[in-house]
Parts: structure tokens; sequence; C-alpha cells
């Protein structure tokens, strides 16, 4: 019984594998890279960041309501 059961498994995974499909495969050229420019270009926004301590915080985010400001912290 597992024999044939084996066999008729492995009857349908070749049968499966030889089907024939309309597949036309073409050849694509990827586009040359430009690098980083537009959107994707250094930028220093973030060099003058201002960092608030939240004190009494805990675990790896925390969240404060300053001045009706919501402040978050991710470390």
């Amino acid at each position: 019984m597992l024999r044939t059961s084996l066999i008729i498994i492995v009857a349908l995974f070749i049968y499966l594998l030889s089907w024939p499909v309309a597949i036309d495969p073409k050849r694509w050229d990827a586009p040359t890279d430009a690098g980083l420019v537009g959107d994707f270009a250094a930028n220093n926004v973030l060099d003058n960041v201002e960092i608030i301590e939240l004190g009494d915080t805990h675990g790896p985010e925390g969240l404060a309501l300053i001045d009706g400001e919501v402040y978050m912290a991710t470390r």
C-alpha cells in the first residue's frame, strides 16, 4: 500500500514537472545606476537635533508630553 502510494505521488510529481506552460521569457537590461541623487542624495538635516532626556521612562521606547507636544525616544 505504501509503495503504491509512493509510486503514484512520484508519478504525479514527474507529470506536473513536465507540464507544458506558455512562458516566453524576455531579456531585461537594467538601467544604469545614477548614484545617490535626488531623494537619495546625502543630506545633513538631522545634524542639529536637540536631544531631550526624558528622565523616568523605561523600556526601549519612551513617550513624553511636554508643553502640548509629543516627544518620542527609541533608546
